[in-house]
């Protein structure tokens, strides 16, 4: 398996439409207050900014749904890709939170939780990578001149939790990206400048969840241990414990 590097993790609750978030909510799960809070009236939705643990840290509130995002920071011109670190250690810092959170009286009754990542690996260029994709997956175009090719498939399985009737779906979304950093000048007649050298890498997207039709709310002496069996989930596929052709 490649050497992956966790580009952002996403730690996503469902909750019912009473639900009201606290407002201390960042400073009870964080410790300190955001650099940034914002509230979009047209849509309810609030978002809170500020860093976390050597990167930055988002928590999106809106209708039915909270969103904690841990992603890098990322410089002007900065060569490599920006990851927070190795997979699966740099999931820690979210995770942590995550559990807190769900430990505390401030968690919400939620039928659904999720957590995604996005993990990747360099590599020398688009061919090379369409190379390696095919050791990993099924359908990677052989044409030296192909491109845009992207491999998505759920394989769901029944929860570690001994909880009736929870199933762990397992996501993911397979591909080769181009990272291209450039600026653009001028306004009457915009010209761009190119940066930094292109990189390529192999880019893994995963959204493990539970099962949406799941009824009932989920446990809540039990979403820690649910966190834990999401992130499983998530090292099944990444450590290749799983087949996903």
């Amino acid at each position: 398996m490649p050497e992956w590097g966790i580009d952002s993790v996403r730690f996503s609750v469902f909750t019912d439409p009473n639900f009201v978030v606290p407002p201390t909510l960042w400073r009870d799960c964080v410790g300190d207050e955001p650099e940034t809070s914002t509230y979009q009236r047209a849509n309810a939705t609030k978002v809170e900014v500020g860093p976390f643990a050597e990167g930055r840290l988002t928590l999106q509130v809106q209708p039915m749904r909270v969103d904690w995002v841990h992603e890098p920071l990322v410089s002007l011109g900065q060569q490599g890709v920006s990851v927070l670190g190795p997979f699966p250690d740099a999931a820690d810092p979210l995770l942590d939170l995550s559990r807190r959170w769900a430990s505390s009286n401030s968690f919400p009754g939620t039928p659904r939780i999720a957590l995604g990542l996005v993990v990747s690996s360099s590599t020398t260029d688009r061919a090379s990578g369409y190379r390696e994709l095919a050791n990993l997956i099924e359908g990677v175009p052989t044409n030296p001149e192909a491109s845009d090719f992207m491999y998505q498939v759920n394989i769901p399985r029944t929860a570690h939790v001994d909880i009736a009737g929870l199933k762990v779906n397992r996501l993911s979304k397979w591909g080769v990206a181009l990272i291209r950093q450039f600026v653009v000048a001028g306004t009457a007649a915009p010209t761009t400048q190119v940066v930094a050298p292109d990189i390529h890498c192999l880019r893994l997207e995963l959204d493990i969840n539970t099962n949406p039709d799941f009824e009932g709310l989920l446990p809540r002496r039990r979403v820690t241990a649910i966190i834990d069996d999401l992130f499983d989930g998530a090292k099944e596929i990444c450590e290749g414990r799983i087949n996903v052709r």
